[in-house]
C-alpha cells in the first residue's frame, strides 16, 4: 500500500475509533459477552450487503458505512476494517459500472446472484 494510501486507511480508523467513543450502542456491543469474534462470518455478511443493496439501489456511501456498523460487532469492527473498505469499494463499482443501467433491479439481481 502506498504511504498515502496508508495515512488516509490510518485516519478513517480513527476517525471511527473517535465514532465509537460517541456511541453508547457501540459501547454497549463491544461489553456485551454474546458478541463473541467467532459468531461474525464475513461471507454471510457480504451475502447480506448485496441482498441488501439490491434493495436500496438508491443508497448513498454513508449508508453503506452504517450498514458495515449495524452488521459487524463492534468489539472486531477495527479488525474487520479491511471487509468495510471492500464493501465500500465493491459499492462504487457497482454504481459507477451499474450508473448507465440506471439501477436495473435485472442488473442487481445478478449482481446477487454471483
Amino acid at each position: 500500500m502506498a504511504p498515502q494510501a496508508e495515512a488516509i486507511f490510518a485516519d478513517e480508523q480513527i476517525q471511527f475509533v473517535n465514532e465509537i467513543g460517541n456511541n453508547e450502542e457501540l459501547k454497549n456491543q463491544q461489553t456485551d459477552p454474546r458478541m463473541d469474534k467467532s459468531m461474525f462470518d464475513k461471507n454471510s455478511f457480504k451475502e447480506s450487503f448485496r441482498h441488501w443493496f439490491a434493495a436500496n439501489p438508491a443508497a448513498t456511501e454513508t449508508e453503506v458505512r452504517e450498514f458495515c456498523q449495524n452488521n459487524i460487532p463492534a468489539k472486531i469492527y477495527l479488525q474487520y476494517f479491511w471487509l468495510v473498505e471492500q464493501t465500500i469499494a465493491w459499492y462504487q463499482w457497482q454504481t459507477r459500472n451499474h450508473s448507465s443501467d440506471n439501477n436495473d433491479p435485472a442488473t442487481l439481481a445478478w449482481s446477487v446472484a454471483n
